[in-house]
Formats: C-alpha cells, structure tokens, sequence
C-alpha cells in the first residue's frame, strides 16, 4: 500500500477525528489508546526509515488493540527511540523499566494507536504477530532514496547488528527474504560483506548471517553512524535524526 491510499483510508474512517494539514501529514485525533492529537506523515522520511528498520529488528506489532512493542537492553538506544516517535508522530511516551532474574534488565516502549500501528503494517509492510521468519525490507524503502535506505540500515542493524569475534560487524536473521533485502541495500552503499547460513538447533530453521568485511569495517560506520550506539556503545548519532 502506498501512502495516498493509506491516506484516503484514516480520511474515510469516522473513528478518527482527521484533519489534512497538506499533502505530508494529517493530523489524527483517536478516541482511545494514547489520546493525544498525532502527526501522521504521509511521506517516507529518513527518520521513519530508521524507526521502521528498528520495529523489523526489534519490535513487535501485537494483533490485538493494535500495540506497537518495543524492548531493548541499552539505555540510550531506548530514548532514541522515544525521540523519534516524538519527532515523527509528536507523540509523547515513556520508557517503562523491567527487571529480568538472570538477564540485564531493560527497557520496554508500549503505547496502542490504529493509526500508527496501521502505517506500520499497511504502509511499511511489518507483519503483526510473529515475524521473525516473514519480515523483509519494505518495498517503499526499497523504491526510495539513499537516505531513506540509509536509514533503515541504521535502525535495523540498531536492532540486530553486533560484533562478531575478531571485532567484525554482523547482522543476523532467520528471514531469507530481510537477509536478501539487506544484501542489496548494503550494495547500493558498495558494502562488501560475506554471508553464512546454518540451521538453529532451536527452531530448526535457517539462520542468515551477514557479515562486513574488515576492509569495509571503517566504511560502514562512516555511511551509518547511527550505528555506533550500538556497536560502540557512542552517543553518536546520524546527522539529521537527532
């Protein structure tokens, strides 16, 4: 789905009190959930890019009252992602802490909104439930611009990149068609990388591996800074999405 179409859609639905601020956002007041007055873009930005590419790692888009999950170990990751919402949707939410016997503790982002659940699943194309083995680079961040790509690179490696032994940058997944998806978006930045694959002991299924090569190590941090929170655990951030 395109966003003229989701459009059109939040238009028709008598729920929503909407109003069309102009052709790159409308603002939508809901009955429930997070009442607040929201910004919907109508436009894929680098910053939604990023948010999208960190749900597909690390989100989860419940089918029911329509909650969108986010849960993550690193602090300063978390209130990045806080921000963003703010920034996009001018949302206000807060981060809720949970202790874990055994395990780091973390930080849990959870709020119910149709609208914004709907961009995600509608628009950028996150399957709601279990994903893990479905997900796959969306087809509007596919068609889009470099920054955009470059965006949604940073958010998913945010959620799923880290280093291998011999200090290598990896990302991994156990979805053929996100690993295919992340192959060609690292080309497009002339990322080499080399790719394994093996059956997990747990799932029985294949797990795709997509490793960076050392020679492109400095490159890859240079073109995706935003990064560095967490493979350098860095306050640096991507210029544009702070």
């Amino acid at each position: 789905m395109q966003f003229t179409e989701f459009r059109d859609r939040l238009l028709a639905d008598t729920k929503f009190e909407t109003t069309e601020v102009s052709d790159q956002e409308l603002l939508v007041k809901t009955p429930y959930g997070k009442k607040q007055t929201i910004k919907m873009p109508l436009l894929l930005s680098p910053e939604l890019s990023i948010l999208a590419g960190f749900i597909i790692g690390d989100g989860h888009l419940k089918k029911s009252k329509y909650a969108v999950i986010t849960e993550v170990t690193d602090y300063q990751i978390a209130i990045f992602i806080v921000d963003l919402f703010k920034k996009i949707f001018d949302l206000d939410l807060t981060l809720k802490m949970r202790q874990r016997t055994g395990k780091q503790d973390s930080y849990v982002l959870k709020f119910e909104s149709k609208p914004i659940w709907s961009l995600f699943t509608m628009v950028l194309e996150i399957p709601s439930g279990k994903k893990s083995f479905i997900v796959k680079v969306p087809e509007i961040v596919l068609q889009s611009d470099l920054e955009s790509k470059r965006g949604f690179l940073s958010g998913l490696f945010l959620a799923d990149g880290g280093i291998k032994k011999h200090s290598s940058i990896s990302f991994t997944t156990c979805s053929r068609q996100l690993s295919e998806g992340v192959e060609g978006l690292l080309k497009d930045f002339l990322i080499s990388y080399w790719k394994s694959e093996w059956i997990s002991k747990i799932s029985n299924k294949y797990v795709f591996d997509l490793i960076i090569r050392k020679r492109d190590s400095q490159r890859f941090e240079y073109l995706l800074p935003l990064t560095k929170l967490k493979l350098q655990r860095s306050p640096s951030l991507v210029n544009g999405a702070s």
